[in-house]
């Protein structure tokens, strides 16, 4: 079986997710981050009604890092500065079509997230993300978010890492940001630069110190009543 790459489509827990980003804990375990299945999750009762958007994320250990994407552009930087993100590009990364462009378009107080046959869960800390229909450069038509893009890494224009997908439908998405979970679970993402495919230079060792949480988001509180949000996503 091939290595597991950055943005590639996988089963994770009995549900194919995206394999969103790679980090290690401080031994140097692999792990891989992606989007809890917020459906399995509830009926399990793993999940309260009421969690915070980094209850989203959960990390895969793994026998070793995933390989660098295939897209060779495809920057994975430091974890962005969260009070500068509003209004800015930002990138979703799709396993067939490459980059989606979106703009981040608002802070997320509350989300009532429906998650089909388990019920809702309110969700706090997210990160609404409105995605280019067509592509800018080619006019071609961007992908619509699909449940298998549960995890997908979202990315300022430059790289900087700002969290994955874990909710939405069509071409809005919500984004959990990864500096929490990172910081909860005592783990440190590997950043990736461009490298027309070469190696990841010096794997092991490029750390990345987890930067402080994802402070307060605004008083924007929650949509009412739900985003029609399904499964996480079935939306992402």
């Amino acid at each position: 079986m091939a290595p597991l790459r950055l943005g590639d489509r996988a089963h994770f827990g009995g549900r194919v997710q995206t394999v969103g980003l790679a980090a290690v804990d401080p031994s140097g375990a692999a792990f891989a981050l992606t989007a809890v299945d917020v459906g399995a999750a509830l009926r399990a009762g793993r999940l309260p009604p009421e969690v915070t958007a980094a209850d989203l994320i959960t990390d895969i250990a793994l026998p070793a890092l995933p390989n660098p994407p295939l897209d060779d552009r495809m920057t994975v930087g430091p974890l962005c500065d969260p009070e500068k993100i509003l209004n800015v590009t930002v990138h979703r990364f799709h396993p067939d079509f490459g980059r989606v462009q979106g703009l981040v378009s608002a802070f997320r107080g509350v989300v009532r997230m429906r998650a089909a046959g388990a019920g809702d869960v309110l969700v706090t800390e997210l990160i609404e993300v409105t995605f280019d229909e067509a592509d800018e450069a080619d006019g071609r038509p961007t992908p619509p978010i699909e449940a298998q893009d549960a995890g997908s890494l979202v990315t300022t224009w430059d790289g900087q890492v700002i969290g994955l997908l874990v909710g939405g439908g069509g071409h809005l998405g919500f984004i959990a940001p990864v500096a929490g979970a990172l910081r909860t679970n005592g783990l440190t993402h590997q950043q990736v630069e461009p490298s027309l495919g070469a190696p990841w230079a010096d794997l092991g060792r490029r750390l990345v110190e987890a930067e402080a949480g994802i402070a307060s988001f605004g008083a924007e509180l929650a949509r009412e009543p739900s985003l029609g949000l399904s499964d996480v996503p079935e939306a992402a």
